[in-house]
């Protein structure tokens, strides 16, 4: 008893520790305290947009900043205003919706 009680009390110190640390700190399968990964920004997100915002892929990160690029020059060079756009866009949505259940009751 006295040694499972040692035990527990070193467990409760690590994890106090690693929670000092590192902000937070989880029991493994066996019982040991780790420490959860955190991104080096110190921001909670998903592993995709933290690759992509930390261009480990450059193809996949330039990529996407090369279509923003575009569109965005598109946008500024079509001199349209972006409640013209963004309203064109829901108008074509439901008229597809339309559209769409039309040709589902027909067949």
């Amino acid at each position: 008893r006295e040694r499972e009680r040692e035990e527990r009390e070193r467990e409760k110190t690590k994890r106090e520790r690693m929670t000092k640390e590192n902000g937070t700190a989880t029991m493994n399968g066996n019982g040991h305290a780790e420490p959860t990964k955190t991104s080096p920004t110190g921001i909670k997100m998903s592993k995709e947009v933290e690759e992509l915002l930390l261009w480990e892929d450059p193809i996949k990160s330039g990529g996407i900043l090369g279509g923003a690029t575009v569109a965005y020059l598109l946008f500024h060079c079509s001199g349209y205003s972006a409640l013209y756009i963004v309203c064109n866009l829901l108008l074509v949505g439901v008229i597809g919706t339309f559209v769409w259940s039309i040709i589902a009751q027909v067949c």
